[in-house]
């Protein structure tokens, strides 16, 4: 899911990314546009979506991006008009489900290294 550091050092404040969030995954969507693709290769292009959208926020706020890649259920999640990634939370995704972070130019880092981010 994209966003910017301070964004993602607020909701790891607050334990988890709210319901409400935009987020990018391996949509159906996205699965018929490729569907000679392995699972590897359709989350990295929901990657690669969420830190372009990434980069706009940080672009316009002027703060580091931040992209968190993090397990949900499909059930949790509700499509969004305009891209073949694009979903939103129905559920708050709390911070046992997430898997990393990656900083700026994709710099990865542990979840538990969030609070020591500058």
């Amino acid at each position: 899911m994209p966003g910017t550091l301070p964004q993602v050092q607020r909701w790891y404040q607050d334990g988890a990314v709210p319901a409400g969030t935009g987020i990018n995954a391996a949509t159906p969507s996205l699965r018929s546009e490729y569907p000679d693709a392995d699972e590897e290769e359709l989350e990295f292009l929901a990657t690669k979506a969420a830190e372009e959208a990434s980069t706009i926020v940080a672009m316009t706020s002027g703060q580091r991006r931040a992209t968190i890649a993090v397990d949900v259920a499909g059930d949790d999640t509700q499509p969004v008009a305009g891209g073949l990634t694009s979903l939103s939370l129905r559920a708050d995704v709390p911070l046992p489900a997430w898997a990393a972070v990656f900083i700026d130019d994709l710099e990865w880092y542990a979840v538990d290294e969030i609070a020591h981010l500058e």
